[in-house]
């Protein structure tokens, strides 16, 4: 089943840019302009990821071939990894006593 369209409503300030930059010949609607925003997040958020990636592969922070085989996957050994790396890091999977106490009613 199809969702029904998101409707956002701008006022102000931004409402004007919108306005403007459509005005301006640089997008046809406001939601071509949206549209458009939305694409080039996607890709910079692509772009940031990949570049995570490349970072993590150069550093070793990513499983090898034989580890992958093995069944360690990625998101297990970066977790590892910075468990060691900072042991005073709390870890949200698991809470230390202090937290869990707080958490209760």
């Amino acid at each position: 089943m199809a969702k029904p369209p998101l409707t956002i409503t701008l006022t102000g300030p931004l409402q004007a840019y919108v306005e403007e930059r459509v005005a301006s010949g640089h997008h046809a609607t406001p939601d071509a302009f949206v549209h458009d925003l939305i694409r080039r997040d996607q890709a910079e958020q692509r772009t940031r990821i990949e570049a995570e990636l490349r970072a993590a592969q150069q550093s070793g922070e990513l499983p090898t071939a034989q580890e992958w085989m093995h069944g360690q996957t990625v998101v297990s050994t970066l977790r590892q990894k910075q468990e060691q790396s900072s042991p005073d890091h709390p870890n949200p999977d698991h809470p230390s006593p202090d937290q869990s106490t707080l958490e209760r009613p």
